[in-house]
């Protein structure tokens, strides 16, 4: 077991694997997995530097994938195959992952921090040997989905791997890197996964082989990124970028409705409202701004009631119709105010004005105290 798996897994993991083999199903199954693919941008250009010296360019290969590869193994990946310079890579098999997506988001992260520094390495050299430098540009596409993984090829020989739409779909995430002008692309079902990550909405895209768009995203940044003052900025004016992009049009029938589809952000509020129930972009729109209209005047609504009853519940003999404030007890001459828990055995004085002066001198008191802790809180 330790030699099959020694070449897809990091040495802790083979060990675990190696102590509890009844963690390991060899015959194949279907399973939510992450899948990994990156490669590197115009690596044609880079390798015509190294033409007539195919050592060379085959050192320059290993020195970007000895360093990814231990990454990918560090957070827990699988490597499956190396393709040139193209890396594939999945988590959660052969053992299991709970925390598969952050890992693979992590990895990625920490691969283009790790390209970076290669780059400084490689430009120095550059300089010192009087060679051009082409700095190495990384394309990560990374998806979450359910997919077949296990042996597979023929009797002779057969690799550890994963077929289905959402590996095919990985892959294409890699190339839409480049269509962007981003680094990393990361599908839906992943972004979902992706909270404590700063992430950005791409697009909608087709995708082959699927009839329904595609939402896909890119990772910017772990959760430092997402908490910063520039992120919080950028991400809701990026959103309505968005949303103001996918208004625009014709606004004709479609026969696709995501591609009609509405998604409207109202700023002040932070109240969004999407709409693809229809083909045409103008019935959308004026749906989702009928109940955008209604949700804004059910908050409006909401947060007058809450100031209102906040003021009520101060005053003498009023409240909320929901909150128990006075109760009168007749048979016992007794009335309770159950905001103060004062209790007074009074009832015929009380009402006939003689003894509310202690309902009210009480009210006081407790009214004062509470600004009094407010004061102290806020200063």
């Amino acid at each position: 077991m330790r030699g099959a798996f020694a070449q897809y897994l990091s040495p802790a993991m083979v060990e675990q694997l190696a102590k509890d083999p009844d963690r390991l199903q060899l015959g194949g199954e279907m399973r939510t997995m992450t899948l990994f693919f990156s490669d590197i941008r115009g690596f044609t250009t880079i390798s015509e530097q190294f033409r007539g010296n195919p050592v060379g360019l085959v050192s320059l290969i290993n020195r970007f994938l000895t360093p990814m590869t231990g990454i990918i193994l560090d957070h827990k990946g699988t490597i499956d195959k190396y393709m040139g310079d193209c890396i594939m890579a999945f988590w959660n098999a052969p053992m299991e992952d709970d925390d598969q997506i952050v890992n693979s988001l992590e990895a990625g992260i920490t691969m283009i921090e790790e390209v970076d520094r290669l780059n400084d390495e490689l430009e120095k050299e550059c300089e010192e040997e009087g060679r051009p430098f082409f700095p190495i540009k990384v394309g990560v596409g990374i998806n979450t989905g359910e997919v077949f993984v296990g042996n597979m090829g023929s009797d002779q020989r057969f690799d550890y791997s994963v077929i289905g739409d959402d590996v095919n779909l990985a892959a294409r995430l890699e190339g839409q890197s480049k269509t962007y002008g981003v680094v990393i692309v990361i599908g839906d079902q992943t972004k979902q996964g992706a909270d404590d990550f700063a992430t950005l909405e791409l697009d909608l895209i087709k995708v082959k082989g699927k009839k329904t768009a595609v939402r896909i995203f890119t990772l910017v940044g772990r959760a430092d990124v997402r908490d910063s003052k520039v992120f919080q900025k950028l991400a809701p004016l990026h959103q309505t970028m968005l949303d103001t992009y996918r208004a625009q049009g014709a606004g004709g029938q479609h026969v696709n409705t995501t591609d009609s589809a509405i998604r409207i952000t109202h700023m002040p509020s932070g109240i969004v409202v999407t709409c693809q129930d229809e083909k045409s972009q103008h019935k959308n729109r004026a749906k989702a701004m009928t109940v955008l209209r209604s949700r804004i005047y059910d908050a409006e609504r909401a947060r007058a009631d809450a100031v209102r009853s906040a003021d009520r519940k101060g005053q003498v003999g009023s409240g909320d119709r929901l909150e128990r404030v006075r109760t009168y007890n007749f048979p016992h001459g007794r009335m309770t105010d159950h905001r103060i828990n004062l209790t007074l055995y009074k009832l015929e004085k009380i009402i006939t004005g003689e003894a509310l002066h202690e309902v009210i001198a009480a009210l006081i008191s407790e009214d004062q105290a509470n600004r009094l802790a407010e004061m102290n809180i806020s200063g």
